[in-house]
């Protein structure tokens, strides 16, 4: 078990400053020996069992919780539960909005490719978030496309999104700026096509592959490539 039972000048009402000993014994799924207090009780229920405020309370709780199998899984998963919230994902999720909230523009993603089924579900979630502002560089086929348009876009651009390592990932390989990010899914006809040796990949920032064996086919292609 954990002993997070601190001095009443740290842990009193009036103390916002949490344990982070206490929140580690909580991710380890082990209860913990902890002072009564409104933020304790906020984090953990009032019905804890484990609160302590003097040596007798201390020494009581250890025994009854070392002896009674029930109280011990009880109280271990409080504190498990509990520490859920501190996590950096958890984190992450409570302040992205907030955090987001002091860009001035908006992140300008470009999806380019000749065939965006696959990417449909990708392309609506940023067009639906205020953060982000998105274009559409619709190729004809795997090679043709409306390079007018495809240079507006790659000026216009923070980020392209390539679907399909063809035509639309050389081109923009190329034609990709210094501040930009280059994202490529290639899927399965590529492998046997020339399009991907091409590529400069030292200009590709990530690469994205549908399964395991169709990494290992890209691994070997690139890795054999002159590009």
């Amino acid at each position: 078990m954990g002993i997070s039972w601190r001095s009443a000048s740290l842990d009193n009402d009036d103390s916002v400053e949490l344990s982070s000993k206490l929140l580690e014994y909580g991710r380890l799924g082990k209860p913990a020996l902890v002072r009564r207090t409104k933020m304790h009780e906020d984090i953990l229920g009032a019905d804890y069992p484990l609160f302590v405020d003097k040596e007798a309370d201390f020494i009581e709780k250890v025994e009854k919780v070392l002896q009674d199998e029930k109280l011990y899984i009880e109280a271990a998963e409080t504190m498990f539960e509990a520490s859920k919230y501190f996590t950096f994902t958890a984190a992450a999720d409570r302040l992205k909005d907030f955090i987001w909230s002091f860009y001035k523009s908006p992140v300008k993603i470009v999806f380019a490719g000749h065939d965006l089924k696959f990417a449909r579900m990708i392309m609506e979630y940023f067009e639906a978030h205020p953060n982000y502002e998105v274009k559409i560089d619709k190729w004809d086929s795997h090679a043709k496309h409306n390079e007018k348009h495809s240079r507006e876009c790659v000026n216009w651009a923070d980020i392209v999104f390539c679907e399909w390592g063809l035509g639309n990932a050389v081109w923009y390989s190329e034609h990709k700026k210094e501040h930009q990010r280059l994202i490529v899914r290639m899927h399965f006809q590529e492998k046997d096509l020339e399009f991907p040796r091409k590529m400069n990949i030292g200009n590709i920032d990530k690469i994205i592959v549908i399964t395991p064996y169709m990494l290992e086919e890209f691994h070997r292609i690139f890795k054999n490539s002159t590009a």
